[in-house]
């Protein structure tokens, strides 16, 4: 990336505090001489308004949910809603400079400053709501709740296992450093700055990723509904949506040339801290492998006996609820699938490589997309997929128009995969020069001149998200599975010179 891209010379000159003392606080260390440690709860007001039982039910608001918000970003605009017709977690009074932080995974940093608003706004009880006093900048506050300085703490504190989640007494009694106001003011402008810079390049990455799988799409699309010779005669393949085939290629129903389709177990088990076997949904099939994430997915051996369901190297698996159409190919690995995964076993006149492609053509995510059930979730039916047509040529074909799409698509995966490589270090930059700003690491109050940043006149501007893009392969995401939205559980440093 060349300096010039985002303002690099003008961070990497930047320098420390010219004079320093010691925090007592082993995370902060060293702070500027004229900053204080304080607790969260002696700065700022934590969840000071609530909505009562007894309001008005014609009361109409702005719902934010926490499906609705990423890192210093919406990622929805809000529900207009009456108190009647609200969920009973909408209970959090929001005003005109205050920061909502996520106190239900706090990991995934769902911090959101609203700066202005003409409408009320009423968040769910899965976040807390900060109000910071009149001699606080509320830019610096959001800046602060969700940097690694208080996120590592919530982190740390966090209870729960599925839904780790930090208690409003736990967030009050966390530490936090706290410059004089003007430089808070100074620091709210230069991160303003130097992230909407770093911003601006993960965008233009992201659009580049987008055209590069579409290049795919082309070519995956290309090969398996025409072939690779440009010569093979056409004719009607007799479905409106795929259109001409080759002329000896033949239709056929996907479960007609497939052993087995079926999904996984419609329950949960019953999970123990450490095995060698797991539990896996969706989520864990990527770019064609099953990545187990977490501990917290392992099974007994009797559990993975009860629950075993026959599979081989001819089978593949596809998600069906909620993220749709990620795909991986089973590779004997010990798992029960959840009923978010179906498995599709091939007949011997099937290669799942040339099923695995075929699914990710643009004309059958398309139909797929159509098959679609569900409004906050969407789910794809078994019935489905086993109707899917195919397009099936000789197996000999299918292998050779595998070896091709592998051949065509491979330059363009390894340029996606250093683009996302890129903007991954971007934010790890973007995150450690938050952190090392709002703890007075670095000293921005010259940087801090730079020309102010355009913001959106908007009541609900939406910014880049720090999700993670969705694979390639996959039709649809429900964003708010991801942020755990209907959540009302919530479950103290104590060293150091801490104001009390």
């Amino acid at each position: 990336m060349a300096d010039g891209e985002w303002g690099a010379p003008m961070i990497a000159g930047l320098k420390p505090y010219p004079k320093y003392k010691e925090s007592a606080v082993n995370w902060f260390g060293k702070i500027p001489t004229q900053w204080k440690i304080m607790r969260l709860k002696n700065w700022i007001k934590i969840n000071v308004n609530t909505l009562s039982e007894d309001t008005d039910p014609t009361f109409q608001f702005f719902y934010l949910d926490i499906g609705s918000v990423s890192t210093g970003s919406l990622l929805k605009k809000p529900v207009k809603c009456t108190f009647s017709k609200a969920p009973s977690r909408a209970r959090r009074i929001v005003h005109p400079g205050d920061t909502i932080v996520s106190t239900v995974r706090p990991n995934l940093k769902a911090v959101w400053t609203i700066l202005k608003t003409t409408e009320p706004i009423v968040a769910s009880t899965g976040f807390s709501v900060l109000t910071p006093p009149s001699n606080t900048d509320s830019g610096f506050v959001g800046y602060v709740v969700q940097s690694e300085a208080l996120v590592n703490q919530m982190v740390s504190e966090a209870v729960g296992i599925a839904y780790p989640a930090v208690t409003e007494m736990k967030m009050g009694n966390m530490v936090i450093v706290v410059p004089p106001f003007q430089e808070q003011k100074c620091i709210t402008h230069f991160l303003e700055w130097a992230t909407t810079q770093i911003g601006r390049v993960i965008r233009a990455k992201r659009k580049l990723i987008a055209l590069l799988n579409e290049q795919k799409q082309a070519i995956i699309h290309r090969a398996v509904t025409r072939g690779i010779d440009p010569s093979l005669s056409l004719k009607p393949s007799g479905i409106p949506w795929l259109g001409n085939i080759p002329q000896h290629w033949k239709i056929s129903r996907l479960a007609r040339i497939c052993d087995k389709i079926g999904d996984g177990l419609h329950g949960t088990p019953s999970y123990v801290e450490q095995s060698s076997f797991y539990f896996i949904n969706g989520s864990n099939l990527v770019n064609g492998t099953i990545q187990i994430k977490t501990s917290k997915s392992c099974v007994s051996k009797s559990e993975f006996t009860k629950y075993f369901i026959p599979l081989n190297n001819s089978t593949l698996l596809i998600s069906i609820n909620g993220t749709i159409g990620n795909l991986a190919y089973f590779q004997g690995e010990p798992i029960i699938l959840g009923k978010s995964v179906a498995y599709i076993t091939c007949g011997s006149s099937l290669s799942r490589k040339f099923l695995s492609y075929y699914l990710q053509s643009s004309a059958v995510m398309n139909f797929l997309r159509g098959e679609l059930t569900g409004t906050t979730i969407s789910n794809l039916s078994l019935e489905s997929i086993r109707n899917l047509s195919v397009s099936l040529p000789p197996l000999s074909e299918q292998l050779e128009i595998v070896s091709y799409i592998e051949g065509g698509i491979s330059p363009l995966d390894f340029a996606i995969a250093s683009l996302k490589l890129e903007m991954e270090l971007l934010h790890e930059y973007r995150t450690r020069l938050t952190f090392d700003v709002v703890t007075g690491k670095i000293d921005v109050r010259d940087a801090a001149k730079q020309p102010p940043i355009k913001t959106s006149s908007s009541m609900w501007p939406q910014g880049e998200s720090d999700l993670k893009e969705l694979p390639s392969d996959a039709l649809s995401k429900d964003k708010e599975s991801l942020l755990f939205d209907d959540l009302d559980e919530q479950s103290e440093p104590t060293n150091g010179d801490v104001e009390t």
